[in-house]
C-alpha cells in the first residue's frame, strides 16, 4: 500500500468514526442516565438500577420493566463506543499532524531523466510500472481462419462483441490489462480472456468471460477450465472473476462495470 492509500483510508476511518460519534451522542441524549446491573439465580434475570447509596446493585427493576434495563444498557454501550471512537480519532489526529509531507514513493519522479537512468529503482511511479508491465512481451492464443473478427481500440483482436466491450470498458476505466496472455498451469497452458494489472495494489488478476453457457460442451468445458484455474491457485473472487451470458442472457454491461468499480480499480 503506498502513501497515497494509507493518507487516503485513514480519513476515511477518521470520517467512519466522526459519524459513529455523532450517531451514537445522538441517541444518548434520547436515553435516561444511569447504570444497569444484572445479576442471575437459579435460571432467573434480575435488573438493577445503580445508585449512589454505595449499595453494590441499586434499586431492583421491577420485571414489568424491563424495557428501563435495555435503555441503561443501551446507554452504556453507546458511551462506550464514543469514548472509543473519542480515544481513535485522537490518535489518528496524532497520526496526521506526525506523517511526513512527502513519502518514498516521490522520490524517484522528482530525479531528472539522467539520473533517473542510472538508477535501479525501489518503486515506480504508476505510469512508468504501467508502462513496463505492458511492454513484456508474449504470445497470445492466436486465431484460426474460422474465427470471428472484432478489433479493439487498442488495434488488438478478440474473440466475441461482448470481450470487445469487456477491452473498452477497461481500457476507459484505465486499468491495464493483456489479453489472453499465457499462463502455465501444472505443466498446461491456459489463455485467461483478461490479464489484469489492479494498480491500487499492483496484484494481477484474471477475467474470463463465459459467452456460450447454453451450449453443454461449452459450459462443461468452461466448468473443467475453472477447477484447472482453482489447482493453479487462482481463488474466484480474490484473484479470478468471470462473467458469463447466454443466447438468451447476453452480458449485462452493469455487472462488468460492478467489477470495474469495485474491485479492478
Amino acid at each position: 500500500m503506498n502513501s497515497k492509500n494509507i493518507k487516503n483510508d485513514i480519513r476515511i476511518r477518521y470520517d467512519q468514526l466522526t459519524n459513529m460519534i455523532r450517531t451514537a451522542e445522538a441517541k444518548l441524549r434520547k436515553l435516561p442516565e444511569g447504570t444497569v446491573r444484572i445479576k442471575s439465580y437459579k435460571d432467573k434475570v434480575y435488573y438493577f438500577k445503580a445508585d449512589r447509596s454505595g449499595n453494590s446493585f441499586g434499586e431492583r427493576i421491577p420485571p414489568d420493566k424491563v424495557q428501563q434495563a435495555g435503555q441503561l444498557a443501551q446507554s452504556m454501550y453507546l458511551k462506550r463506543i464514543v469514548s472509543s471512537a473519542r480515544k481513535e480519532r485522537t490518535a489518528i489526529e496524532n497520526f496526521i499532524k506526525r506523517y511526513p509531507d512527502s513519502a518514498p514513493e516521490d522520490i524517484y519522479p522528482t530525479l531528472s531523466p539522467h539520473r533517473r537512468a542510472l538508477i535501479d529503482p525501489v518503486y515506480l511511479p504508476d505510469d512508468e510500472y504501467v508502462s513496463r508491465w505492458l511492454d513484456v512481451p508474449y504470445e497470445p492464443k492466436g486465431f484460426l481462419e474460422t474465427d470471428p473478427f472484432f478489433i479493439t481500440s487498442n488495434r488488438e483482436r478478440v474473440r466475441s462483441k461482448s470481450e470487445q466491450m469487456i477491452a473498452e470498458r477497461l481500457k476507459s476505466a484505465g486499468i491495464p490489462y493483456r489479453y489472453e496472455c499465457p499462463v502455465n498451469i501444472n505443466s498446461r497452458t491456459f489463455y485467461p480472456d483478461f490479464t489484469i494489472l489492479k494498480l491500487s495494489d499492483r496484484q494481477v488478476i484474471y477475467l474470463e468471460h463465459f459467452g456460450m453457457m447454453d451450449d453443454p460442451d461449452y459450459a462443461n468445458n468452461a466448468i473443467r477450465k475453472i477447477n484447472a484455474y482453482s489447482s493453479g491457485g487462482m481463488i474466484v473472487g480474490k484473484n479470478l472473476f468471470m462473467t458469463f451470458e447466454t443466447s438468451r442472457n447476453p452480458l449485462d454491461i452493469r455487472t462488468l462495470d460492478n467489477l470495474i468499480e469495485s474491485i479492478f480499480m
